[in-house]
């Protein structure tokens, strides 16, 4: 199976098969799978590929690795519209925390991302994709005018990609290149000469969708944020 094709199912020993299958989901770590927790009681179990890999290796005899389908949906795109922009803060909020520990302060800071987006949007200049499967909310991104942090002014010819995400069930489809696709092409039609973003260097799918991008990071720096001791970092991408 592909990279980024395998999900664990419960049952017998997993085997050198799968072993060697899951030493190359590792080797791909930005691509996700699909992703449906199980609860213990013979349910599937899907998670990222170091999710994966790391339950699999503690417990061999508990989990095996199987192919996920070959061809899920993969989904459609979608500008923002009314209630868009409270889920998306709802969802950073409860995933951040889940998956990377974040306290409340991460997704107070995505609320006021947010009431910024809506408040100041300029349609000709920003926006907001949402990605979907059978109907539902799967994934986001924003696009906006990058601003000065100390006087807010909007910096020329810079746009500044935020709040990319992805729900777990829909990892692995590459909705999130899609998004950050998605932005670049709105970025150029624009007349953007640059597409700027902070990010983490704990999250590593993120930085494996930019990098694959083609953005380069261009700082770094420790800080201690949301409860937790961090190393932000900046990125870019030069369009012209």
């Amino acid at each position: 199976a592909a990279a980024g094709q395998l999900g664990v199912e419960r049952g017998e020993a997993a085997g050198h098969a799968a072993a060697l299958r899951a030493a190359e989901l590792v080797a791909e770590p930005q691509r996700g799978v699909q992703v449906l927790r199980g609860d213990g009681s013979g349910h599937e179990v899907h998670g990222d590929t170091v999710f994966l890999y790391s339950l699999w290796c503690k417990r061999p005899s508990a989990y095996k690795l199987t192919p996920m389908p070959s061809d899920p949906s993969p989904g459609t795109l979608r500008p923002h519209r009314a209630g868009d922009i409270g889920w998306i803060v709802s969802r950073h909020g409860a995933l951040y925390a889940q998956e990377y520990g974040f306290d409340g302060r991460f997704e107070a800071l995505v609320a006021r991302i947010g009431a910024d987006f809506l408040e100041r949007f300029d349609a000709a200049r920003e926006a907001c994709w949402i990605a979907e499967r059978d109907g539902a909310r799967v994934g986001s991104v924003v696009l906006v005018q990058a601003r000065d942090e100390t006087t807010g002014e909007v910096v020329p010819g810079t746009a500044q990609l935020r709040l990319l995400l992805v729900e777990p069930a829909a990892r692995g489809l590459r909705l999130g290149e899609r998004l950050v696709a998605e932005c670049e092409r709105f970025a150029r039609e624009r007349g953007y000469r640059r597409i700027v973003l902070w990010t983490n260097a704990n999250l590593a799918a993120a930085r494996g969708i930019y990098r694959k991008a083609g953005y380069r990071q261009t700082g770094s720096e420790a800080h201690h944020s949301f409860g937790l001791d961090l190393v932000g970092e900046t990125w870019e991408l030069e369009l012209t």
